[in-house]
């Protein structure tokens, strides 16, 4: 009995041994590369905290010197639809709302500087003609991992500003335009009370006292047209990315629209950046994967390169078409989808129609509907109000754009 029992343990060693040696070498290879690839995005997440983090900070910086100058609460930044840029020495400021189609300058000067007419006047028309000639740039600050970059090649407002014989303002009437605005836009002005610094971990002298300082500020209309001249701008790239990942140019126009208002710099509280509204995390990693074969989180600079931007906006938008939305029957439903994928993500949509995030289960619902009864559903059911009225927005957008591309 015992020889039996030593027997079956010398055969069961023997088993275990031949089998971890005649292991599926393919499930080898697949384990490895799984781990390789876990350790690669964790080490790449890693980094990208970093960033995050250099970047936050920085940020926090700026700020702080910006409301030392200008007054606790007064720090603005770009929105979505809003491009704002502060000067190196940051006692001036422009903001324009590609939105409201309405540029606003902003200079700081001391209580006396500001009674001085002829200088308001001159300082101003000097704003005037830098804004006219700002190409812009893609950060306000720097951190170990990124410096500002130029945000486009040629002026943010170039072709978007009109003189008063509704002229297209160029460098040759640009010293004429400066002038009308300065004589006919109304001239405000503000009294702001500095931010006093932030009291130091050791002693320090007694700082000076904060003075008062007065924001003059003057409004300046865009030109009529300007959104449809920022959307020529981009005309080459949308035409060029929708053709390569076979969706409609007119979707992207609408969605670059309804993003940005054509904003380079647009960014949100996400944060997403560019025309298109990428964030690095989900929707630029994905698409940039699907691209170039590649797990890479973007950094800011590349996300407001128009072209970068444009490409991965359209990639993600054929990856939600073709691949998340591939069994949806109906071809406009399958847009109508994506566009609300586009801004809530696919699971939001699922949600929708069967109250649950498993897109699979959802498409057969989809597919007992119209593509009108989809949209209508998606108008009423999609979980946040947002999104409602992005569908609505981005699919009446799509209408007019297609008008335009015809002509």
């Amino acid at each position: 009995m015992k020889k039996l029992v030593i027997l079956f343990g010398l055969l069961f060693i023997a088993k275990v041994f031949y089998a971890q040696e005649t292991e599926d070498p393919f499930e080898q290879f697949r384990q490895q590369s799984q781990a390789g690839f876990d350790q690669f995005r964790e080490e790449t997440n890693k980094q990208w905290e970093a960033y995050e983090k250099a970047n936050q900070e920085a940020f926090e910086h700026f700020k702080k010197g910006i409301e030392q100058k200008w007054g606790a609460g007064n720090f603005i930044e770009s929105t979505q639809t809003s491009w704002v840029e502060y000067s190196e020495d940051g006692e001036s400021r422009t903001s324009v709302d590609f939105e409201q189609e309405e540029a606003r300058i902003e200079i700081l000067m001391t209580p006396e500087e500001a009674d001085n007419a002829d200088l308001v006047k001159q300082k101003i028309a000097e704003a005037v003609k830098e804004l006219a000639l700002n190409k812009g740039k893609t950060k306000d600050f720097e951190t170990e991992y990124e410096k500002p970059e130029p945000l486009l090649d040629e002026p943010v407002l170039k072709d978007q500003l009109q003189n008063e014989a509704g002229e297209t303002v160029t460098d040759e009437n640009l010293a004429e335009y400066a002038e009308q605005i300065v004589e006919q836009q109304p001239i405000e002005k503000e009294i702001v009370k500095p931010k006093p610094p932030e009291p130091q971990p050791e002693p320090q002298p007694e700082p000076e006292p904060q003075k008062e300082k007065v924001i003059v500020s003057v409004k300046i209309p865009l030109a009529t047209n300007s959104i449809q001249t920022r959307a020529l701008r981009f005309y080459e790239q949308v035409i060029s990315y929708s053709t390569r990942f076979m969706i409609d140019p007119a979707l992207v126009f609408a969605v670059i629209h309804t993003e940005s208002s054509f904003n380079p710099k647009a960014k949100s509280h996400v944060p997403a950046f560019g025309l298109m509204q990428i964030v690095p995390k989900y929707a630029g990693r994905d698409a940039y994967n699907y691209v170039y074969k590649e797990d890479k989180l973007l950094n800011e600079n590349y996300l407001y390169e128009a072209q970068n931007n444009i490409e991965l906006g359209s990639a993600y938008l054929h990856m939600l078409i073709a691949r998340s939305f591939r069994k949806v029957d109906d071809p406009l439903s399958r847009i109508y989808c994506a566009i609300a994928a586009y801004n809530t993500g696919a699971g939001n949509v699922s949600r929708a129609f069967i109250g649950t995030t498993k897109l699979y289960q959802a498409i057969p619902e989809i597919n007992k509907m119209s593509a009108e009864q989809v949209y209508n559903h998606m108008k009423k059911n999609l979980p946040y109000e947002e999104t409602q009225h992005y569908i609505e927005r981005v699919s009446s957008r799509m209408k007019v754009y297609a008008d335009w591309l015809s002509d």
